[in-house]
């Protein structure tokens, strides 16, 4: 009955708001220099990152650049506010011809996520160190975060597969996600003239059993799954903000003060690229599709905030990583004195911010000297009760 109920909704009708449409397009125009101007910034920045970690990181934000870049380019009637600079349709041409192309950001998607994990591993394994009293604690909050993410990639990348498959076959809609399809393409109109493009037989060839169990979901149950899918997401972003309380020194860890920043950097870097966009996708698509499950909707003013974090989510995540890390702050400020000499400031106030950088710097370094021979002195005393 309620299944039957639910197959009855009618939509309302909706469409983008002048102002929606603006921001969107004064975003995107800003977007792509603004990444590469990040990935300038992650190379070049001095500080204490592990050249290893900041590899990873550049090659997660050059993975963000690239999907931003094929989305944009691939709806170009959406993304673009002047038809002279949009490419006119060109790679959503190619994708129309040559359907494999499409699965181009399915893998990308996913190279982000083995990324991660990747980055994730080594990060854990050099915090070893550090949390060597609690170093159960953080190994079971990493395992958790890359188990809940790996569900979550899992779990969505077959979820919207068998949205975007089984919706534009010529036999008519099944029943399979009928509701989430009908509310992304009403809420979403920009993105509806780009999936109906795709030939019918566009992924004939490369359905999976799981496709087929999928296609005979009911409506609610597909609901219950989407949102699953963006909670396992939302619950490894917690995680990682769990991890944080995980970084409490041991008072026999051999490790600097500047050390620990470093790290307490990194995890953070980790939450900008991670969490946030996170919070961008899963808090919209939950709204979705709780707005299905109860009959409703959205009101339109929250439907433009959300669709914009959507749209935009590597932008925030960009903007993110620059307030994040310490180092990236301090280059993108000597950056900006060397570019605008009007920032620069008056000599007399350089003269005292050098001699007060200087002065704090040389009593860090005092005290994690102290700090370290006071734990190799403890470390001794410890060998030798043990011996005795």
């Amino acid at each position: 009955m309620l299944w039957e109920s639910m197959r009855n909704i009618t939509l309302p009708e909706y469409e983008a708001p002048t102002t929606y449409t603006r921001a969107l397009n004064i975003s995107v125009m800003l977007s792509t220099p603004f990444n590469l101007f990040v990935m300038f910034v992650i190379l070049r920045a001095p500080g204490q990152m592990i050249q290893g970690y900041r590899y990873f990181i550049f090659a997660l934000q050059l993975e963000t650049l690239i999907f931003e870049l094929f989305l944009e380019l691939s709806i170009p009637e959406l993304y673009y506010p002047l038809q002279g600079i949009a490419p006119h349709g060109v790679i959503k041409d190619l994708i129309t011809t040559y359907p494999r192309v499409a699965w181009f950001i399915t893998l990308f998607m996913l190279s982000i996520f083995w990324l991660t994990v990747l980055l994730l591993h080594l990060y854990r394994y050099q915090l070893m160190r550090v949390n060597k009293m609690r170093k159960g604690i953080y190994y079971f909050c990493m395992v958790m975060g890359i188990l809940l993410w790996a569900a979550y990639m899992v779990i969505n990348f077959f979820v919207w597969r068998g949205v975007i498959v089984t919706q534009v076959t010529p036999e008519g809609l099944p029943d399979v996600n009928e509701y989430i399809y009908r509310a992304y393409i009403k809420t979403y109109p920009g993105v509806a003239p780009f999936v109906r493009t795709i030939p019918p037989t566009a992924f004939s060839s490369s359905r999976e059993p799981f496709d087929l169990w999928l296609a005979k979901v009911e409506p609610l149950a597909s609901c219950h799954i989407l949102t699953a899918c963006y909670t396992f997401g939302f619950g490894s972003a917690i995680i990682l903000l769990v991890a944080l309380t995980c970084l409490e020194i041991s008072k026999h860890a051999l490790v600097s003060v500047q050390t620990r920043r470093s790290q307490r950097n990194l995890t953070l870097i980790l939450f900008a690229q991670i969490t946030i966009p996170f919070m961008c996708v899963i808090f919209p698509m939950v709204s979705m599709a709780v707005s299905l499950l109860e009959e409703s909707w959205m009101p339109q003013w929250w439907t433009n905030f959300l669709l914009f974090c959507v749209a935009q989510h590597g932008f925030v995540s960009s903007i993110g990583i620059l307030l994040c890390y310490t180092p990236h702050r301090t280059y993108v400020k000597s950056l900006s004195k060397t570019w605008f000499p009007c920032c620069r400031g008056s000599p007399e106030a350089i003269a005292i911010g050098s001699e007060f950088l200087s002065t704090t710097m040389n009593q860090e370094t005092a005290r994690d000297a102290a700090g370290q021979q006071r734990a190799q002195e403890e470390a001794v005393r410890d060998d030798d009760a043990q011996g005795n």
